[in-house]
């Protein structure tokens, strides 16, 4: 009997031990900047401009990542990565420090993927919310990753300050890393399988996205150059094919990776009338775009975020169906539709939509 009593206890400690993984705040587990970045007392003080501090010999896929943090103004922003694969390729969720504390900034907090070494949060203006944290004082942080679905509660509420519907980097596995002034200490790692609670993407059931395009390889563009008319592509040009992902969105930087220079892509889709008519196509893209109709440019804009705040499009210079519109005359039977998209800063993508489809296919 006292072997079986002591056997349940033991499993009772395994169980709660692997449940709650405290992880030490001490130098030999982690790879940082020793000039920036200083260990005490299990806590840990991360000074501006450290770079990341990675914890080693971390797989984390799905659980929950607490921890209590202290942002240090006046920082720009503290990050958390997480299934972080290498500098290229991991997930993000980091705080504007002079947002917080502003029910009513909806930027404080940001989540993005990196894919290729290219920051997305500019493709993914609905991953932010506002963050009741204390700059200067003790909050407590808790991270939930179920399968593709990601959550972060805030100061032990009940409500989660952001929800992600569906992770989007390339990575499914990987460490976790720190970055920004800040302090850190109690830092609990659970390694759970939580089923894939993945939500509802509205936009499937809106049939007036262009879903499906033919694409070019990426060309070059220097910067001052426009594409014209007579530099449009031919049918051979179009060597491939790509689909929307959520929000109807292309999402070129998955596709073909980071830009080293101001490259443009071209997308074509066939737009079948039944009978001569104007429709109206809404556009969001990242940064620059060309519209041309049946070889005849009807459309162009920019969408820039470091050039001009003027020419910013709604919302903020982030990729969204509200940046323009382009209005299509269309003939009777097929069209001829190519979008040219130019980028060489942060994410590269485009969203077609039409505002009504009556009387036409695609």
């Amino acid at each position: 009997m006292k072997f079986l009593m002591k056997t349940f206890l033991l499993l009772i400690s395994i169980s709660v031990h692997a449940q709650t993984d405290k992880i030490p705040l001490k130098p030999s587990l982690w790879d940082f900047n020793s000039e920036k970045v200083r260990f005490s007392n299990d806590s840990l003080f991360i000074g501006t401009e450290s770079g990341p501090v990675i914890l080693k010999d971390c797989k984390f896929s799905s659980g929950t990542i607490e921890f209590d943090m202290q942002p240090l103004t006046p920082e720009f922003s503290q990050s958390i990565y997480f299934r972080r694969q290498n500098e290229a390729e991991q997930e993000v969720v980091y705080f504007r420090t002079k947002k917080l504390e502003n029910p009513f900034a909806s930027d404080a907090i940001q989540y993005s993927p990196y894919i290729d070494g290219v920051n997305l949060w500019d493709l993914y203006d609905e991953y932010q919310a506002s963050a009741m944290l204390k700059p200067n004082q003790w909050n407590h942080i808790k991270i939930v990753v179920s399968g593709n679905t990601f959550s972060i509660y805030l100061n032990h509420s009940e409500k989660a300050s952001l929800r992600v519907p569906q992770l989007e980097a390339r990575s499914k596995s990987g460490t976790l890393a720190f970055e920004g002034a800040s302090v850190l200490a109690n830092l609990h790692i659970r390694h759970e399988k939580v089923s894939d609670q993945q939500t509802i993407d509205l936009s499937d059931h809106d049939p007036k996205y262009i879903r499906q395009w033919q694409v070019s390889s990426p060309l070059d563009l220097p910067p001052g150059n426009e594409p014209i008319t007579t530099l449009l592509p031919d049918s051979s040009t179009f060597s491939g094919s790509i689909a929307a992902e959520r929000k109807g969105m292309i999402n070129l930087t998955r596709k073909f990776g980071k830009n080293k220079s101001r490259n443009i892509i071209w997308l074509k889709a066939d737009i079948i009338g039944t009978e001569a008519a104007n429709k109206i196509l809404q556009l969001g893209f990242s940064d620059d775009i060309w519209v041309y109709l049946n070889r005849q440019l009807v459309h162009t804009d920019k969408n820039p975020y470091w050039e001009s705040i003027a020419m910013r499009k709604y919302p903020n210079g982030r990729i969204s169906i509200w940046n323009t519109a382009a209005s299509l005359n269309l003939n009777k039977g097929k069209n001829e539709l190519i979008i040219g998209v130019a980028n060489d800063f942060f994410g590269w993508g485009l969203i077609a939509k039409f505002v009504n489809t009556d009387g036409i296919s695609f």
